[in-house]
């Protein structure tokens, strides 16, 4: 009949998988509950364009058409370089659509200790992010010294009161056998 489903038709579907795997799994990445995911949408971002770049020059032509427009139309959202540049503002296209990694998301990325060195953005933008967040820092302290948004506000307690408590849990333990 109409419906009927054909080897090649397998094929291509087999095809199109392999090419929306990056998609699957940097979804999954994204949607974690139980971690911050804002600060890895960078990431994600590149993982994406370099699997649909590697698609590009595949031999099938169902997964290489598919790959340029689906590349054109990332393309049209997340920008054509694989650099990101860190600018104040957001770069707006079709009406309201922004264009681009939020600066909110580079910040935020910046602040994650797995992501600090910044990779994937360039020199005058890791200069430009790290200017940004130290005055976000001294505007929240509420000075206007550089120098005390490097000081502690409160003294610093040495104790660790997770160590007293796992040495109470400890304990317990040893009377409990």
């Amino acid at each position: 009949g109409d419906h009927e489903i054909f080897e090649e038709d397998f094929d291509i579907i087999s095809q199109i998988i392999v090419l929306l795997k990056p998609f699957k799994k940097a979804q999954k990445m994204l949607e974690g509950e139980k971690y911050v995911t804002s600060s890895t949408v960078m990431c994600a971002v590149r993982y994406i364009r370099i699997a649909l770049e590697d698609s590009l020059t595949r031999d099938d032509d169902v997964n290489r058409i598919m790959a340029e427009t689906m590349k054109s139309d990332f393309e049209s959202r997340w920008g054509k370089s694989d650099t990101v540049a860190f600018d104040d503002g957001v770069t707006r296209a079709g009406g309201t659509r922004q264009v681009g990694i939020h600066p909110v998301l580079l910040i935020a990325t910046f602040l994650d200790p797995r992501w600090k060195l910044l990779p994937f953005i360039d020199e005058r933008s890791k200069v430009k992010i790290r200017a940004v967040v130290l005055e976000l820092m001294i505007k929240l302290s509420g000075s206007k010294d550089v120098s005390a948004a490097n000081q502690p506000t409160a003294p610093v307690d040495d104790s660790n009161e997770e160590d007293e408590v796992e040495e109470d849990e400890v304990e317990e333990d040893e009377v409990e056998e």
